[in-house]
């Protein structure tokens, strides 16, 4: 990889600072940067990670063949272990798509976007990025809550009671110092890059579709500039080459514009088909985290340690799925009023060719963006309030079944 493309992915990675970095930390985002011996070196980290992960999954799921269904714990672990199944799979996606990642990095750094026109563009460009640090600072803010409480829930113990932060399978008898202390750190190094690698990746997919919005958004801005600027040019040039000039200017414009709808629609289908498999996989997960999170708390003392962490993970995995669904649904709200735009500049002071190439973008734009679960369903807020009714029917189903 050249110098220039590894400087555009670093500057692009500027675009969710905070995903890349816990990435980077959690050992799923190798620097492009680095030299050979840092790549091997950074490689055997990350598979340290994944033997983290993999052994705590397994750990929690050697104890819930163990144990009876009728312990309350017992769900708790089924919620536990499909979250730590999530993360594992939302880790592996990430290496396996590296090189999709990198190919989206460097099309938002397509100079169409990084050269901006004027205030009102970069003013755009700002919103989007306080949006997409607010988002940033929120996940990560949620999870760290979300392992703090779960480490040291076990730290407040009444009557000096030995317990690990979760309930998983332990090869040794935890009343020794040394076994427990080895499997706490365990325990504690495996949750935290799990929840940690929630946040970012979900972080990261917002950041991406609101990077989309975004472009959609200047490309709304420049459609209703163009009659504008061919007016202002025709104005300032008073000279016989004016008219020659202004057909021309016109007609750069527009296809500029074209240009960009069509890069628009090459960044979006490169970002679903990137993320096609990992959602399908989150809303494999989410349906049944969802109702067990509720079944739980039906049954915990309301502000308890365990009540609080069980709604802070029932939270963190409604936010998270509500994220996907809204930035989705605007993504594909955004594109549709691109023929908005086209009908509210004033076409008519344009010449027939390019009418005929706004019509064109108006074609295009009657198949909005859509991002999909593979062919089950859409990601839109319809979606979201549907996998919450899905949720609370299986939730009665349990209740009713516990009864």
């Amino acid at each position: 990889m050249s110098r220039a493309k590894r400087a555009a992915i670093v500057m692009n990675e500027n675009i969710a600072p905070i995903p890349f970095r816990i990435l980077k930390f959690c050992g799923l985002w190798r620097p492009v940067t680095w030299s050979s011996w840092k790549k091997r070196a950074y490689c055997s980290f990350t598979a340290l990670v994944l033997f983290m992960l993999i052994s705590m999954m397994m750990a929690v799921f050697i104890r819930v063949c163990e144990m009876p269904m009728t312990e309350d714990v017992f769900a708790e672990n089924i919620f536990l272990m499909f979250a730590l199944i999530n993360a594992i799979f939302k880790a592996i996606n990430l290496l396996i798509s590296r090189g999709r990642f990198i190919k989206l990095l460097n099309m938002i750094q397509n100079k169409r976007w990084q050269n901006l026109r004027n205030a009102q563009e970069i003013e755009i460009r700002e919103k989007y990025n306080k949006t997409i640090r607010k988002i940033s600072i929120y996940f990560t803010s949620a999870v760290s809550i979300a392992i703090v409480l779960r480490l040291t829930s076990p730290l407040f113990e009444p009557n000096d009671e030995i317990k690990l932060p979760v309930e998983s399978y332990c090869p040794c008898d935890i009343s020794n110092a040394g076994c427990y202390w080895a499997i706490y750190w365990h325990q504690a190094i495996g949750t935290g890059i799990a929840t940690l690698t929630h946040a970012s990746k979900d972080s990261l997919i917002s950041a991406l579709l609101l990077k989309t919005c975004f472009q959609l958004e200047i490309l709304k801005n420049r459609l209703l500039s163009i009659p504008k600027l061919c007016a202002s040019a025709k104005r300032s040039d008073d000279d016989e080459d004016a008219s020659a000039r202004i057909p021309s200017l016109e007609s750069r414009l527009i296809t500029e514009c074209v240009r960009d709808h069509e890069s628009i629609f090459k960044f979006a289908n490169l970002l679903n088909d990137t993320l096609n498999v990992l959602l399908f996989g989150q809303l494999a997960v989410t349906l049944p985290n969802l109702c067990l999170s509720v079944y739980l708390m039906s049954k915990q003392s309301i502000g308890g340690m365990e009540f609080m962490m069980t709604f802070q993970f029932f939270m963190a995995v409604v936010i998270e799925l509500y994220f996907f669904c809204w930035y989705g649904n605007e993504v594909t709200l955004n594109s549709l009023e691109v023929e908005n735009a086209v009908h509210e500049m004033d076409w008519t002071s344009l010449s027939i060719k390019s009418r005929k190439e706004l019509l064109f973008i108006m074609k295009r734009t009657s198949k909005p963006i859509l991002f999909s679960v593979g062919p089950i369903m859409n990601m839109n807020i319809d979606s979201f309030l549907s996998i919450m009714k899905t949720s609370y029917s299986a939730f009665s189903v349990l209740q009713s079944t516990d009864s």
